[in-house]
């Protein structure tokens, strides 16, 4: 119970409709629990993106690629957005963090115990008018 109670409060301030997305994007930052390791890289930030059933790991040099577009359209049109289907939340997010966990170790990490935090969630949405 606790678990869904802070994933659904961590959801809130990290969901939106976004357009052009072909898929949910979940967007994590992964750092290492042990702490003193006096590793350079303290924080990596990646995404996952469903396409279909199955989700594609971005690095975090494509999960900007994939989002620039929308940074140049105006704030107020970028934020009016309704999800284009309709999506369980918390499903969504629970296969995204098992799709990371399972494959922590394509990314290489210099973590020795690696913690994964969710950054955000965008869904697909069309603008509203």
């Amino acid at each position: 119970m606790d678990q869904a109670l802070r994933t659904a409060t961590e959801a809130a301030d990290g969901l939106a409709a976004l357009g052009g997305l072909s898929g949910p994007l979940v967007v994590f930052a992964l750092r290492d629990r042990i702490t003193g390791s006096g590793g350079a890289v303290r924080k990596v930030v990646v995404g996952v993106q469903r396409n279909d059933a199955s989700w594609q790991l971005l690095r975090d040099w494509e999960v900007l690629k994939l989002l620039n577009p929308a940074a140049d359209r105006p704030r107020s049109a970028l934020f009016q957005a309704e999800p284009t289907e309709e999506l369980d939340v918390s499903q969504v997010l629970a296969e995204a963090e098992q799709s990371i966990e399972s494959r922590l170790d394509e990314l290489e990490l210099p973590f020795r115990l690696p913690a994964i935090e969710q950054l955000a969630c965008l869904i697909p949405g069309t603008r509203v008018r």
